[in-house]
């Protein structure tokens, strides 16, 4: 059984915004990373890392819980 316009609608919303809100926890998190375990000029390295970390959990977070949404309630192939 596939999944309406307004489910998928739905689970995108949802996964976007869980999305967004790990990416920030993302990007401030590798800023205090790098604050707390790097001296000097190395703290620079936040600039690099709080973007790379925002968007690799970002999209991490996207996919699984668009995956968990979406497959939510559907019975297996084998079930039935």
């Amino acid at each position: 059984m596939r999944s309406t316009v307004g489910e998928s609608l739905v689970a995108v919303l949802i996964a976007g915004v869980l999305a967004t809100i790990s990416a920030i926890v993302g990007f401030v998190g590798a800023i205090f990373f790098c604050g707390t375990v790097f001296r000097g000029e190395m703290t620079e390295w936040a600039l690099v890392l709080a973007p790379a970390s925002a968007l690799i959990f970002g999209v991490v977070l996207f996919v699984f819980v668009f995956r968990k949404i979406s497959s939510y309630g559907d019975p297996t192939a084998g079930g039935q």
